[in-house]
């Protein structure tokens, strides 16, 4: 795998990011630990570097300094880094029970939720400031380069990350606190309060059974909520019902509320998290020295290529079509495939076990992520 990566730095015109020279270098190598602290001053010896070295994983600081070579990072003089989200596998509900392909559509997903409805959506980021890049795994990572983000403590990072996760969000806050639904506006607090009240309108009409038996798991409880909501609201028995109180958006409903609507405002608050939340890498959104992959360079793990996505181009965007390097698009090699399996790869689907000879990109992403092994 090492003389194929060396073939493919050997012709690969990577980019250098912004500021490059400002920023610090890190690789992992085909034999050895991760280095980092290095740093380069212009792509000629960038390219030598990296022939020279032939990484299995390339990074770059999302950070720039005045002296990235300081091995302290308290020396290197932090003048800033870029918002990053790191968006895989990791952190998505299920991924262990799904293909890589279904693992990359999941992924897609939460990736694309977090720019339109996050970034420049509630954020209002510009879409000249978001960078989009495959990783070369199983996800993506966004970049924020905009003078609005580039001095954000750690804490401030947190902030935002935990926004696009729903974090700290809970029906008792909500209920507390119910005036956050004014001032929220558009945002988490709003939707939750919409997906009670549209709960409590299905009640209303008759179409509640299935979703109050999921909230108490007992048809009797559920039965005795639907009769609670025909109750008037408050003490005076000429207020109108509670189903109807309950059903209006806003924050004046909440002086009805007793025990069981805590419940279905605790189902609310989870349902919405889990169609809005971007499931992220926390971590790196915070970390303001993060190394992150750099574009055009190899993943150790897959053979595919870091490549930068034009916003306008993610909707069409297949990682199994558009990160499959050239170089390796040509020849074959001989392979073994231990356990049987079946994968969709630039368009074709290709099914194998035991000793096959097969095309080149194909045997290289294969024994990379560890399916395979070279004959």
């Amino acid at each position: 795998m090492r003389n194929e990566f060396k073939n493919y730095y050997e012709v690969a015109k990577l980019l250098l990011p912004d500021k490059f020279s400002s920023r610090e270098i890190g690789y992992i190598p085909f034999n050895g630990p991760m280095t980092r602290h290095g740093n380069i001053s212009s792509i000629l010896e960038f390219s030598s570097f990296i022939k020279q070295l032939v990484p299995k994983h390339l990074y770059y600081s999302v950070a720039y300094y005045d002296n990235p070579l300081e091995r302290v990072m308290a020396d290197k003089g932090w003048n800033g880094a870029e918002l990053i989200f790191d968006l895989d596998a990791d952190h998505i509900e299920g991924a262990s029970n799904m293909t890589y392909e279904e693992i990359l559509s999941e992924v897609k997903n939460h990736t694309k939720r977090l720019i339109e409805k996050y970034l420049l959506g509630l954020l209002s980021f510009s879409e000249d400031e978001i960078y989009l890049y495959f990783s070369g795994g199983r996800g993506y990572h966004v970049h924020v380069k905009s003078e609005r983000v580039y001095n954000l403590s750690s804490d401030s990072r947190r902030e935002i990350a935990n926004l696009v996760r729903g974090e700290g969000i809970t029906a008792k806050e909500i209920r507390q606190n119910p005036s956050l639904i004014k001032e929220e506006g558009d945002s988490w607090v709003k939707e939750i309060d919409d997906f009670f009240c549209n709960i409590i309108r299905e009640c209303g009409e008759g179409n509640g059974e299935e979703i109050l038996n999921s909230i108490f798991k007992d048809g009797r409880a559920a039965n005795g909520y639907l009769s609670s909501l025909k109750r008037p609201a408050g003490k005076s028995s000429t207020n109108k019902n509670r189903g109807i109180a309950l059903s209006k958006s806003g924050p004046g409903k909440y002086r009805y509320f007793e025990e069981n609507d805590l419940k279905v405002l605790e189902f609310a608050v989870s349902e919405v998290k889990k169609r809005e939340a971007c499931e992220i890498d926390e971590p790196v959104s915070t970390d303001i020295h993060r190394l992150i992959r750099f574009p055009g360079s190899l993943h150790g793990k897959t053979g595919l290529e870091v490549v930068q996505i034009p916003l306008e181009d993610f909707s069409s965007f297949d990682p199994l079509r558009d990160a499959i390097p050239e170089k390796f698009k040509s020849g074959v090699i001989k392979i073994n495939t231990p356990k049987k399996i079946e994968i969709r790869f630039d368009g074709e689907i290709f099914k194998l076990e035991g000793t096959e000879t097969i095309r080149r990109d194909l045997a290289i992403f294969l024994i990379s992520s560890g399916r395979s092994i070279l004959e």
